[in-house]
């Protein structure tokens, strides 16, 4: 027999090398991956035999076998599930073939918290052996095939395959050999009571092999999600979920439910309590698994559930789809896209009851998972209007502030909902473009998630009021200015005339502006212009190259602007011209524009200061 000698994949090395110095907090997870993994080797073979039949020969009834040897300190743990070729040995055990990596490996380096966290999201548990294992060996058989082989770690840089003829005729058999301050794991009293609750809800039965050979079924083999929920315990609940998931928390909300009539099926679904590290990864799907009649289908499925859903982790059990239905002949069945329908509406429901009962229960779903469900605002037309109400932002007055809420709280002569857009909320508030809105109380959304940019166009209104943007365009608010002396209205146009003329080059006009009470200038979008956050946000993505010239309001109560008028009217000015400059880079950088030319705004500033001193 030839022994083959492989490198882990370099990414694998660093996940070991994480997973040996404790990563998880709770060692004996190992055995509920381990569980885990051979449950799923079952479940693919049961469903590749609906159209295979001769894949389970005379071996039938799928199921997973635990034993421990306490003398040789060894736990072994057998499936006659779908097995692994040589290929498959490889590439499950000895790689990760999956983008983001890199980050994922960077974030747990980095992170304080518990990494165990981040590496169960991963779905990297089989290399958690190792914190309890000098040596795991792994005999496969793949279902069909007379070649089987042994994978062989001590879980440093490098692994062997080899052929062999001792693994079972089918699917896999793992041999722990525990380190000695792990032999704890050899205690009967310990280690059965850990695989009862790592696979009780599992649907296949869960042997414990004693020495004398005796097996003793350890769960019970029905379907968690099948059961009545009054004999369902929320810890039930919750280690399902951990271990459909990998997640190490608990779960926000579980959503149990039965659909019945001409379309039957069971949801088990699960909210989980803080979001996955790649959770805005452009190739995330969602994570529900699809079973017809308990058998495992497919957790490929785009058409199951929207991508805006891809938080969460659950099951859907059809009762009506048939069993040999393939994955791509499940994207063209209308029950599919009947079922889909119904569980949106049963997720909307259950938000919006939240909603309403626990706001602050709501709130910390919405914190973690409302970016990803705005998504739907413009991708899923039917649930647009279930999704705004279900929306929450952060205003000048509120926290967490629902459209319902802000429009039942309007003045009676506001015309819009007002809307601020920026990359940081401290800074918002902020902004000179609030001052009037401020004084006159009037109440303003304060947006920094960038998809508020895109679905807000699209909606337009809510309860008939439009969406307006405070940097854009005239707020068509009522003018705080009393009208002026002649003299002064004079003036004041003048210093307008004048600015258009030094400044004609960089801005599209100079205006009075009704938003200012304590800033000197603003610059504003014109109407049909790009909104300034968002020409911000193109061009930092490198999405947009052209500079847009912008209107620049003046305040003309600021003493700024009144000795401007003074300056021009009596010609005595030491550099006015620079004034005028000035007064637009520093509205510019407010809005995190870029000023137009470094090199003169920084002699402008000097200059500024030699005059402050003389």
């Amino acid at each position: 027999m030839t022994t083959e000698n492989l490198s882990f994949q370099a990414e694998v090395g660093k996940i070991l090398q994480l997973v040996t110095h404790s990563l998880y907090k709770d060692k004996q997870i190992f055995l509920r991956e381990l569980i885990s993994n051979a449950s799923d080797a079952c479940d693919k073979l049961r469903y590749a035999a609906l159209t295979e039949k001769t894949l389970l020969e005379a071996d039938t009834e799928l199921n997973v076998t635990i034993s421990m040897n306490k003398d040789t300190q060894q736990i072994t743990i057998q499936d006659n599930g779908i097995g692994m070729s040589k290929k498959e040995l490889t590439d499950n055990l000895g790689t990760i073939a999956r983008s983001g990596t890199a980050n994922f490996l960077d974030k747990i380096a980095t992170q304080e918290a518990d990494s165990s966290k981040l590496i169960g999201q991963f779905g990297v548990g089989f290399y958690s052996v190792f914190m309890v294992a000098s040596k795991v060996d792994v005999y496969s058989t793949k279902a069909g095939s007379k070649t089987s082989w042994l994978w062989s770690s001590t879980g440093s840089e490098k692994f062997s395959l080899t052929p062999t003829k001792l693994a079972p005729a089918r699917g896999t058999k793992i041999i722990i050999d525990l380190k000695n301050e792990s032999k704890e794991y050899t205690d009967i009293s310990k280690l059965k009571p850990i695989i009862k609750k790592y696979s009780d809800h599992l649907n296949l039965p869960i042997y414990f092999e004693s020495s004398n050979d005796e097996k003793e079924q350890v769960n019970s083999g029905m379907a968690l999600w099948a059961r009545q929920k009054k004999d369902i315990t929320q810890e039930q609940y919750k280690e399902f979920y951990q271990n459909i998931s990998g997640q190490f928390d608990e779960p926000w909300q579980v959503i149990h439910f039965q659909a019945e009539g001409q379309l039957s099926y069971i949801g088990l679904i699960f909210i989980p309590a803080s979001p996955a590290y790649d959770l805005f990864m452009p190739e995330i799907k969602n994570k529900l698994k699809l079973h017809v009649r308990r058998v495992y289908i497919t957790d490929d499925i785009e058409e199951l559930i929207p991508n805006y859903f891809r938080f969460l982790h659950g099951i859907i059990d059809s009762e009506d789809l048939p069993l040999n239905v393939s994955r791509e002949t499940l994207q063209f069945n209308p029950m599919i896209s009947r079922i889909n329908k119904r569980i949106v509406n049963q997720l909307f429901k259950e938000l919006a009851k939240i909603a309403e009962k626990e706001p602050e229960k709501y709130i910390l779903f919405w914190n973690n998972f409302g970016s990803v469900i705005k998504e739907g605002i413009y991708t899923d037309p039917d649930q647009r209007e279930k999704i705004v109400k279900l929306s929450r932002f952060t205003s000048l007055k509120k926290e967490s502030i629902s459209l319902e809420e802000y429009t039942l709280k309007m003045p009676k002569k506001q015309k819009y909902i007002y809307y601020l857009s920026g990359q940081n909320i401290a800074e918002l508030k902020n902004s000179p473009h609030l001052e009037s809105l401020k004084e006159k109380k009037i109440d303003v959304l304060l947006l920094t998630d960038p998809v508020d940019e895109v679905w807000i166009p699209i909606v337009n209104n809510f309860n008939e009021f439009e969406f307006k943007s405070v940097t854009h365009g005239d707020l068509e608010l009522p003018s705080k200015n009393k009208a002026e002396k002649s003299d002064e209205k004079n003036d004041i146009d003048a210093l307008i005339v004048w600015l258009k003329e030094k400044l004609s080059t960089e801005i599209k006009d100079v205006r009075i502006s009704k938003r200012l009470a304590d800033s000197p200038a603003c610059i504003i979008s014109d109407d049909g212009d790009l909104d300034i956050n968002i020409a911000n946000m193109l061009r930092e993505r490198g999405q947009l190259n052209e500079d847009f010239k912008r209107v620049l309001e003046i305040n003309p109560n600021h003493q700024l602007i009144l000795k401007m008028q003074k300056s021009i009217k009596n010609k005595k000015s030491k550099n006015i011209d620079d004034l005028a400059f000035l007064l637009l880079d520093q509205a510019k950088l407010i809005e995190g524009e870029k000023v137009s030319d470094l090199g003169n705004f920084s002699k402008r500033i000097v200059q500024l200061m030699q005059d402050y001193i003389e």
